[in-house]
């Protein structure tokens, strides 16, 4: 496996963190933004349900949403989760 450098030729460090970030998205990360799955979008979008033939424009959507959730630093969602779940929290108090 070839080694990733940046431009100046040096090693990245945490290549396999990087990515899974980027694949994966963050715990909590749906807090932050307004969250919908890639068929939802598709609905919502083109007004009827994705078939085989739509394959590559729901691995598009995909790509929007963990692209928009990497936006934000891992200490900003992670105070955006912790900020939500007390909310959660309180409102169950209050029930």
């Amino acid at each position: 496996m070839s080694e990733v450098t940046d431009e100046s030729g040096n090693p990245w460090h945490d290549e396999a963190k990087r990515k899974k970030r980027l694949n994966e998205g963050v715990n909590g990360a749906h807090c932050c933004i307004p969250f919908q799955c890639e068929e939802c979008w598709f609905q919502n979008l083109e007004g009827q349900s994705a078939t085989v033939k739509d394959r590559l424009y729901i691995m598009m959507l995909r790509r929007a949403q963990l692209d928009s959730m990497n936006g934000k630093s891992v200490h900003t969602i992670n105070g955006h989760r912790r900020e939500t779940t007390a909310m959660v929290e309180l409102a169950g108090q209050l029930c």
